[in-house]
């Protein structure tokens, strides 16, 4: 990386002049050090032997901070069952009261899936009793964020009396798509109902609150042979997300 800084035309190194490129380029670079040349505007002869010249060197500065543990949500990312693919922005219709979904009479959002967007609040949520309806595609999962803090705790249950044609598994893990492996905190593939706490609660999802983590949602069953997905769409989630304490 080559800066190049122009100097008085008529002295060509000043101290002042210096001290600002010296402040200058220690405030861009990183985590590197620089050998800066230097050029007379009046010639355009750069100083580049022993009596003319003049070498600034840049002390280390720390790197630039690193991007949110997790990452972020990207429609199409797969995941490790076969052939699903996440979905991460759409409309959902909320059930609530005496609505009905089928007919239209219930209200419904379009954007982003984020935690507070789907479940009305920032973790935990809210004590509210709705369900989040999506209609997926077939082979489409549902990824959305988890920041268990401040402490707390959150019950997610699915509502099949709303996907007539399928089940679904759920699992909140390291990653969007991470059903099955290792970053897995816990699963559930068949009437799901998963408690997640951060604060020492009884649940059998217990969570880091100073951690990132996903919930993970699949149109489809948990059977003894593996993971049978929605073979009929629309591939309906209903889930309730409800806070516990």
């Amino acid at each position: 990386m080559s800066i190049k800084r122009r100097l008085n035309p008529i002295i060509c190194v000043q101290p002042i002049l210096v001290a600002l490129l010296l402040y200058t380029i220690a405030a861009y670079a990183h985590a590197a050090s620089y050998n800066q040349p230097l050029q007379c505007a009046a010639t355009g002869i750069a100083l580049n032997n022993p009596s003319t010249s003049a070498t600034v060197q840049c002390p280390n500065l720390p790197p630039p901070p690193p991007p949110p543990p997790g990452g972020t949500c990207k429609t199409g990312t797969p995941a490790d069952l076969p052939n699903l693919t996440a979905v991460c922005f759409g409309r959902f219709i909320t059930h609530i009261g005496t609505c009905n979904p089928d007919g239209g009479t219930c209200p419904s959002a379009t954007g982003g899936f984020s935690f507070a967007f789907v479940f009305g609040s920032a973790w935990p949520g809210n004590n509210g009793a709705t369900d989040e309806i999506f209609s997926l595609g077939l082979n489409q999962y549902l990824a959305i964020p988890v920041d268990p803090s401040p402490a707390g705790t959150e019950s997610f249950v699915a509502n099949t009396t709303y996907m007539p044609t399928n089940n679904a598994l759920f699992a909140i893990s390291d990653a969007p798509g991470n059903f099955t492996g290792a970053g897995v905190e816990c699963s559930n593939g068949r009437n799901p109902n998963l408690v997640a706490s951060s604060n020492g609660s009884a649940a059998n999802c217990h969570l880091d609150p100073t951690k990132h983590y996903w919930l993970n949602m699949a149109p489809g069953v948990q059977g003894p042979a593996g993971f049978a997905p929605c073979a009929k769409a629309p591939c309906k989630i209903a889930v309730q997300g409800k806070r516990v304490n």
